[in-house]
């Protein structure tokens, strides 16, 4: 073997390195990001707290608990105008778009009727992560 030759392995070899030790510290990651996830569910697993995000056009996009009397499935993909009575619909996206126009966390009760004589509320603790989008 000619050295460009042995010098061209050894680049290769030690590139060969590299990446292997970005995969493993990827996997470390990933292991350490399963096991908060884990705890995550563990926690809102039976409470009464629901997590969720939404996408710049406020739909759903993942979701802890069934909520308004929806499944999961039911919810994904919609928006709150979709899924609230249209006097809580409109009235909830309206302080979701002013805290992603402001950046700053809110915390918003916001009633309807969602049935004739029967009024629910909606409480929110909400906190823009317009970072994702980017």
């Amino acid at each position: 073997m000619s050295g460009a030759e042995t010098n061209e392995l050894a680049k290769l070899e030690l590139e060969r390195r590299q990446l292997q030790d970005q995969v493993n510290a990827q996997a470390w990651e990933l292991n350490l990001l399963r096991a908060r996830f884990a705890r995550y569910e563990t926690a809102l697993r039976g409470s009464q707290v629901t997590v969720y995000t939404q996408d710049r056009d406020l739909r759903y996009t993942s979701i802890s608990n069934p909520m308004l009397g929806r499944s999961i499935e039911d919810l994904l993909g919609r928006t709150d105008a979709e899924v609230l009575p249209s006097n809580g619909g409109a009235a909830v996206a309206a302080v979701k778009r002013e805290v992603l126009a402001s950046g700053e966390a809110k915390r918003a009760e916001v009633s309807f009727e969602d049935t004739p004589g029967v009024r629910s509320c909606c409480a929110n603790s909400l906190i823009a992560r317009r970072t994702c989008w980017q």
